[in-house]
C-alpha cells in the first residue's frame, strides 16, 4: 500500500466528525525549527495540546544567549504554521543551560524545565519557565531544586489538564552516587510540598528519568540505572518506575520493567491514568510496557520494532492519546522511525520512517500528539540547516475533522426521529466520510462488531458493513453517496447513567482498527428531544462544560449569571478539565470562598471582562444578550479584538450604539439570527437553553468530534 492517509467525517444519520489515522501515516514535509543555525541547535523536545497547536524547545550554542547556551523554542498553530519567532526561553543566560524539556496541558498552556550551571551556587541545577496557551512567560524563571549541593541535572517534566506540573531529575542525594528527585508545582509555579526521593534502591547509579501525568495529577517516572532484580539482592543494569498519586504519595512500591541492559526510559500517560514505558536495550531493539490507570501490567513487555537489521539503539520517546493509543519513535542507525499501536497494545500499521534521508546524523527524536489522531516529530540533523546541528519537525496529516448532521436521513431498516441525535430505543445509520488526500484513489470498505456500552440496555448492530467505493483523490466521500451501503445500529433501554455513551470498533480493508464513541440523548429531564435547543445543551453536556442544574435537568429556560458564565465560557474555551488559578480577592463582590471566585478572576486576567463598574463584577446579575456578545467575541478572538463597524442589521439595534458593533459580528460570524423578527432583544437574559448555543456555535464544539 502506498503511504497514505483518509481523514474521516463521520456521520450517525451523518455522525459528527472525528479524525482517523490510516494504516500508514503521511506526514506533511519536514520543516526547519530553528531560525538561528550557527553552531548547534540539539536535544529537541515537543508537545502539543488537543486543538493542533504544539510547541518546540532545544538547546542552542555558539552565545546565542549572549553566553554559552541557552535554551530557545517556537510555537505552531493548527496548521503547522509558526505563531510568532523563535525566542530565548531563560532569562539566566550565564553559562551554559542544557537539556530541555517540555509539557504543555490540552488547553496550550506550557513549561519548560532545563539543567544550568553555577545559577544555583554550585555545579548544575534545574530551572524552569511557565507559559500561557498565547506563548506569554507567566511569571518569571524559577528554581526547581532545593537541594543544591553538586549537581543537578536532566530534568524531565509533565503537565496535568489543570496546568499542574511534576518535574524530574538526578541529584546525588539519596546516599550513593546519583539518584532521582522530583518535586511537584501547582498551575502557578508554586512547589506543593517537598522534593521526593523517587527511588527505593538508591545503590549505584539511577539516572535518565522521564516523567509522564494524568489529568488530576497522578503521575510516574521511569529511570534506568542499578535496580534490584525480583528475589535477588545485587542490583543490575535496567530500568524501573514509581508511581505517586497527585499529592505526591508513592502508590504500590519500585517495579522493575526491563530485563538486564535496559535503559534511556520514556513515559507517556493519558488523562484516565493508562500509560506506556518503552526503552532501549543492547540487544539493539526497542522494547515497551503497558499498564493501566491502577498500575497493574496490561500483557507483557514486548519489543516495538520489527526491522533489526539496524541499530535500534537511540533514545526511543513515546507519546499516548486520550484513547490509550500510542506512538514510539527512535534513532534507527541515522534514520528516525516510529511505530503505532491502538489502545489495546496491538499494531496500528507498520513500522514507518519520519526521516528517510541518512546522509547525515539524525538523533533525539521526540513525537506529541496534537488533537484528533494527528501527532508531530522533531528531531536534531547534522548540518541540514548549513551549521553543525539542526532541529527539524514533520506533522503526521490526519485530515481535517469537521462537524456532521446526526440522525439526518430516513433508510431502510431505520426508525428514528431525525431530530440530530441518538436516543435510546432508535435504530440509526452510522454513515462514515472519509477524504482522500493523498496520490492515488483508495478503494475502502469496513467492518462494524463490539458495539457495547454501560451495563443494562441492548447494543445491536442491524447492519455491519459499509462500502465507500473508490475514494479519488482529494475526494470527501460517504458509504450513503457512495453505495448507500452503511452501518445500522440500535440502541435499547432504561438509561444506565446521566451521561450515556456507547462504542463500537471499525474495521477498516486496510487493516486500520477504530473505536468510536456514540454520545446517547435525552440526558435531561426537562429538555425534550423536541425542543430547539436540545442538541446544543446535549453537545456542551457531552463536551463536560455543564452537568446540568441538579436533579437530572438542565434548566433551559433559567437565566445565566455572571458568575455562572464565568464557568461555561472558559470551560468551552479551554476544554472540560481546565481549572483556573486560585482567587486572590480581585473584586470586592466576589468572595474567593464562592465557587466561581476564581473562574471570575481568570475572566479578568484573560482581558474577557473588566467587572461591571466602581470596581464590581455583579456576579449575581443577570447576564444580557448583548452583553454576551461581547463576552463571546473577546474569549474567541482575544482581549484586544475591536468588531467591525456596525451597519444597522437589528431592529432593536441602533447603529450606531454601545454593543452593536459586536452584536452584528455575533451574527456575521453565524452564531446568531437574533431572537425573532428582524430583533436581537440586547436587553433580555441569557438564558442556559441559548448559552448552550452561542457556545457551540463560538467555539465550534462538536458533539461526536474528536
Amino acid at each position: 500500500m502506498s503511504r497514505r492517509h483518509l481523514a474521516l467525517l463521520t456521520t450517525l444519520g451523518c455522525f459528527s466528525a472525528i479524525t482517523l489515522l490510516a494504516q500508514a501515516p503521511s506526514f506533511a514535509p519536514e520543516f526547519q525549527v530553528n531560525t538561528y543555525t550557527s553552531l548547534e541547535q540539539y536535544f529537541p523536545k515537543v508537545a502539543g495540546d488537543a486543538n493542533g497547536n504544539f510547541v518546540v524547545v532545544w538547546e542552542s550554542s555558539s552565545n546565542q544567549d549572549g553566553s554559552g547556551s541557552g535554551i530557545f523554542a517556537q510555537r505552531y498553530d493548527s496548521t503547522g504554521a509558526p505563531a510568532g519567532g523563535e525566542f530565548l526561553v531563560n532569562t539566566y543566560t550565564t553559562g551554559f543551560q542544557q537539556r530541555p524539556s517540555v509539557a504543555m496541558n490540552p488547553a496550550g498552556a506550557f513549561v519548560v524545565v532545563w539543567q544550568s550551571l553555577n545559577q544555583d551556587g554550585s555545579a548544575q541545577g534545574v530551572f524552569g519557565q511557565l507559559f500561557n496557551d498565547s506563548g506569554v512567560a507567566q511569571g518569571g524563571e524559577f528554581q526547581v531544586n532545593t537541594y543544591t549541593t553538586g549537581s543537578q541535572y536532566a530534568p524531565s517534566v509533565a503537565m496535568d489538564s489543570g496546568g499542574n506540573f511534576a518535574v524530574a531529575w538526578e541529584s546525588a542525594q539519596d546516599g550513593s552516587s546519583y539518584g532521582i528527585v522530583a518535586q511537584r508545582f501547582d498551575s502557578g509555579g508554586g512547589k506543593q510540598g517537598g522534593e521526593i526521593q523517587v527511588n527505593t534502591y538508591t545503590t549505584g547509579l539511577q539516572s535518565n528519568p522521564s516523567v509522564g501525568m494524568d489529568a488530576s495529577g497522578d503521575f510516574v517516572i521511569a529511570w534506568d540505572g542499578m535496580v534490584q532484580g525480583p528475589g535477588t539482592s545485587s542490583g543490575y543494569q535496567g530500568v524501573a518506575m514509581q508511581r505517586f498519586n497527585s499529592s505526591g504519595v508513592a502508590q504500590g512500591g519500585e517495579v522493575v520493567l526491563s530485563d538486564a541492559d535496559g535503559s534511556r526510559p520514556s513515559v507517556a500517560m493519558n488523562a484516565a491514568g493508562d500509560f506506556v514505558v518503552a526503552w532501549q536495550s543492547l540487544d539493539s531493539n526497542i522494547y515497551a510496557a503497558r499498564f493501566n490507570g491502577a498500575g497493574n501490567p496490561q500483557g507483557g513487555q514486548f519489543q516495538v520494532n520489527v526491522y533489526t537489521n539496524f541499530f535500534q539503539n537511540s533514545w526511543p520517546n513515546v507519546a499516548m492519546d486520550a484513547s490509550g493509543n500510542f506512538i514510539v519513535v527512535w534513532r534507527n542507525e541515522n534514520s528516525i522511525s516510529g511505530q503505532r499501536f491502538d489502545g489495546s497494545g496491538f499494531l496500528a500499521g507498520s513500522e514507518f520512517d519520519v526521516k528517510t534521508d541518512t546522509s547525515n546524523n539524525n538523533a533525539h527524536p521526540s513525537v506529541a500528539y496534537t488533537g484528533g489522531g494527528n501527532f508531530v516529530v522533531g528531531w536534531a540533523n547534522d548540518s541540514q540547516d548549513g551549521s553543525a546541528y539542526g532541529v527539524f519537525a514533520r506533522r503526521a496529516e490526519s485530515g481535517a475533522a469537521s462537524l456532521a448532521s446526526v440522525d439526518a436521513r430516513t433508510v431502510t431498516g431505520s426508525s428514528s426521529d431525525h431530530n440530530g441525535l441518538l436516543e435510546a430505543g432508535e435504530t440509526v445509520q452510522v454513515a462514515p466520510w472519509w477524504t482522500n488526500v493523498h496520490t492515488s484513489s483508495e478503494s475502502l470498505s469496513g467492518t462494524a462488531s463490539n458495539l457495547t456500552g454501560p451495563a443494562g440496555p441492548t447494543y445491536t448492530i442491524n447492519d455491519a458493513t459499509a462500502n465507500y467505493g473508490v475514494v479519488g483523490v482529494g475526494s470527501l466521500t460517504d458509504c450513503f453517496g457512495a453505495t448507500g451501503d452503511c452501518y445500522l445500529m440500535t440502541v435499547s433501554g432504561a438509561r444506565p447513567a446521566p451521561h450515556w455513551d456507547a462504542t463500537f470498533t471499525e474495521t477498516l480493508s486496510d487493516g486500520f482498527v477504530k473505536t468510536w464513541t456514540l454520545h446517547v440523548g435525552a440526558s435531561f429531564a426537562d429538555v425534550p428531544t423536541s425542543l430547539n435547543f436540545y442538541p446544543f445543551i446535549e453537545n456542551i453536556f457531552h463536551n463536560g462544560i455543564t452537568g446540568g442544574c441538579g436533579g437530572s435537568n438542565y434548566c433551559p429556560t433559567t437565566s445565566v449569571n455572571r458568575g455562572q458564565m464565568a464557568v461555561f465560557l472558559l470551560k468551552a474555551k479551554h476544554g472540560s478539565q481546565y481549572v483556573p488559578p486560585p482567587c486572590t480577592g480581585i473584586f470586592p463582590d466576589v468572595d474567593c470562598g464562592l465557587p466561581f471566585g476564581a473562574w471570575i478572576e481568570e475572566l479578568y486576567h484573560e482581558g474577557i471582562t473588566g467587572g461591571c463598574g466602581g470596581g464590581n463584577y455583579c456576579p449575581n446579575n443577570p447576564v444580557t444578550r448583548a452583553q454576551m456578545a461581547v463576552f463571546l467575541l473577546k474569549s474567541e478572538h482575544g482581549s484586544d479584538y475591536v468588531p467591525p463597524t456596525c451597519h444597522g442589521g437589528f431592529l432593536d439595534v441602533p447603529c450606531p450604539s454601545l454593543f452593536a458593533d459586536w452584536i452584528e459580528e455575533l451574527e456575521n460570524e453565524n452564531v446568531t439570527g437574533g431572537c425573532g423578527g428582524g430583533n436581537y432583544c440586547p436587553g433580555n437574559p441569557n438564558t442556559r437553553g441559548q448559552m448552550a448555543v452561542f457556545l457551540v456555535k463560538t467555539f465550534g464544539l462538536q458533539l461526536y468530534g474528536p
